[in-house]
């Protein structure tokens, strides 16, 4: 049988998932500008804006903004 989990795993899990979630919205934003034509400097400027962009839709998400 399972037991609960602690609440410090749940924090960590939930931590990794948002880190995740960033992440995937930074590398897609990057992989686009890149197949659109960007040069490197411009894809890795919307790769950083990409992740800020993430970062800020999941802290609205989350209720914490």
């Amino acid at each position: 049988m399972v037991g609960p989990i602690p609440e410090d795993e749940r924090r960590d899990a939930t931590r990794r998932v948002a880190a995740g979630f960033a992440t995937f919205v930074a590398i897609s934003a990057g992989l686009m500008a890149y197949r659109s034509g960007a040069t490197l400097p411009e894809t890795g400027l919307v790769v950083v804006a990409g992740l800020a962009f993430g970062v800020a839709l999941l802290l609205v998400l989350t209720g914490r903004f």
